[in-house]
């Protein structure tokens, strides 16, 4: 990952969006503590995830997840409904 600084993102803004293009992370710091980061676009959600994981900000399922099962579909309003719950 690099690292630069806010004033030297600003006078070279270019060359580190082609290191981003690239594939490169680059790290924002304000003086000297990090305040952003820029990062290549994910390809595809299952990229964005994973991306998402390593960074830390999501932890993946401990089991693959369920299909959910499909919702009956009525013809009665919802109030009708509401009302036969009751």
């Amino acid at each position: 990952m690099i690292r630069v600084g806010v004033r030297e993102l600003k006078n070279r803004l270019g060359r580190y969006l082609q290191l981003v293009r690239q594939g490169q992370t680059v790290e924002i710091t304000d003086r000297g503590r990090p305040v952003a980061r820029l990062v290549p676009e994910a390809e595809n959600a299952t990229e964005a995830l994973l991306a998402l994981s390593t960074l830390g900000f999501l932890d993946p399922p401990e089991t693959p997840l369920k299909d959910r099962t499909p919702v009956a579909r009525s013809r009665a309003s919802v109030a009708d409904l509401l009302l036969e719950d009751r």
